[in-house]
């Protein structure tokens, strides 16, 4: 489950994203990045195979202070999906995705 000072913080940058004033970046190992003046927001996605688990984690840098916070959620836990549309927006926001589909159907 997401912890419940970051629901509201979460949904709001997905919305942010999807209205294109969030804009994300790739980071290291497919990890996506999201910056500002003072902090920064890694999201990222990784399996265990051994538990068959599949888990995104979510990363808030403050780095002004140095203030760092992180919580991670598995495919067998509620709030999953909405941190698989976090990082499916984010992905989106990090590949230029938008132009990425209107070069294609004009090379049709």
């Amino acid at each position: 489950m997401i912890p419940s000072n970051y629901s509201k913080f979460i949904k709001e940058i997905i919305q942010k994203t999807e209205e294109g004033i969030a804009k994300w970046e790739k980071g290291f190992e497919g990890s996506l990045l999201l910056k500002s003046k003072n902090s920064t927001i890694e999201i990222g996605k990784y399996t265990i195979d051994d538990e068959e688990l599949h888990y995104y984690y979510f990363k808030f840098i403050n780095i002004e202070n140095k203030n760092q916070s992180m919580f991670r959620i598995s495919n067998d836990q509620s709030d999953y999906k909405v941190m698989e549309n976090l990082y499916i927006v984010a992905s989106a926001s990090a590949n230029n995705i938008e132009e990425e589909l209107d070069n294609f159907l004009d090379s049709l």
